[in-house]
């Protein structure tokens, strides 16, 4: 039952992703392009490059192109395409799942994604996966007969992102410490006489030290851009002065995390958000939601609705929020081969909440 009128609006508009008879429940659902537009402009210009690099690269070029949105009454923001009837696709995980979405009701830009489905089929992870498998093995695991098809077919996996390193340091501090690591590197590369010992190994470090300045830099990029959105909209288009208000905090936040550590409840809401929607559906596709979230939040709880230090706020106004993200959570999707839709018949990644043995 939503704690306040705000949530039981989002949840009585929430565009719910869910599939019954292999198909969508709500025909507004559809199949969002950019994200796949964007990870394959970045590709065709990077082959070549070590395997982390085009990842980060491709994660940059989706963060900084993709149109982002907020939502009317929304307090936590961000989104995983550029609609939120949308559901983005993952053409560099599986061929056969991007096709089956293509040549379906969902896609609008047929045409486009058809070019893409076949410009990934060589590079994705299902056409490099196969060749472990004889086709006999092949033929079991696609008919999905006896077991489910694998997941480089489904395109799909499993993680818990470490939403405490993002929380307690903030990206910036990472970014700090592998620039740090990457002078270090460059300098004992330079070192004479060269010590092929000490030396060969770095070359793939300052590979992954250099991806992941990238990907860093490309998320402080995309709260940021949220962050300006946010205050346009506040100060050129919204009149209820209760709204604007909001949208200016939701700006102050965004310019704040999760390039910075939160000061409060708020700030590691939003946060934990962006984390979320980056490991779970931007860069990748995939489930999982085992983090303890009572001991993730407490500290920012107890700062904020107990000791009212740093972002004051009453209990039921924490409980909003984290409705509000549990609508976003609701909202966001995913591509679905038909198989996937079929097997999982009214069933959408509901990613439940454990709040452990803590009372808030």
């Amino acid at each position: 039952m939503p704690v306040t009128e705000r949530t039981a609006r989002l949840k009585a508009r929430c565009r719910y992703k869910h599939v019954a008879g292999g198909e969508y429940v709500d025909p507004a659902v559809k199949a969002g392009v950019e994200r796949s537009r964007y990870i394959t402009e970045a590709h065709k210009k990077n082959i070549g490059a070590p395997v982390c690099v085009v990842r980060a690269k491709g994660l940059e070029s989706i963060l900084t192109q993709m149109t982002i949105h907020i939502q009317e009454d929304e307090l936590i923001v961000g989104a995983n395409t550029e609609h939120p009837n949308y559901f983005p696709m993952y053409p560099e995980l599986s061929y056969f799942a991007t096709v089956d979405m293509v040549e379906s009701r969902y896609c609008t830009e047929k045409e486009e994604m058809r070019q893409i489905a076949e410009y990934w089929r060589p590079y994705c992870i299902q056409s490099r996966c196969q060749k472990y498998f004889t086709q006999e093995e092949l033929d079991i695991m696609y008919s999905a007969a006896t077991v489910q098809p694998p997941m480089f077919v489904t395109a799909f996996s499993s993680i818990v992102p470490n939403y405490e390193s993002v929380l307690e340091d903030g990206l910036n501090k990472r970014v700090a410490m592998i620039q740090t690591k990457l002078d270090e590197a460059h300098k004992l590369m330079r070192n004479s006489p060269w010590n092929a010992k000490e030396s060969l190994p770095l070359i793939s470090k300052i590979d992954q030290w250099e991806a992941m300045l990238i990907a860093a830099k490309a998320v402080i990029a995309w709260a940021q851009r949220y962050s300006r959105l946010a205050k346009i909209i506040a100060e050129n288009f919204e009149t209820d002065p209760q709204r604007k208000k909001e949208l200016l905090q939701i700006s102050e936040i965004c310019r704040r995390v999760p390039a910075e550590p939160p000061v409060g409840f708020w700030d590691a809401m939003q946060s934990k958000w962006f984390t979320y929607l980056l490991c779970h559906s931007i860069e990748r596709y995939s489930s999982g939601y085992g983090q303890k979230e009572d001991k993730l939040l407490w500290p920012y709880y107890k700062k904020s609705v107990i000791d009212k230090t740093h972002q004051p706020m009453t209990r039921e106004q924490a409980q909003e929020l984290v409705e509000c993200e549990r609508m976003k959570i609701s909202e966001h999707g995913s591509t679905k081969g038909r198989q996937l839709r079929e097997f999982f018949c009214r069933f959408k990644r509901s990613f439940h909440l454990d709040a452990g043995r803590r009372q808030f």
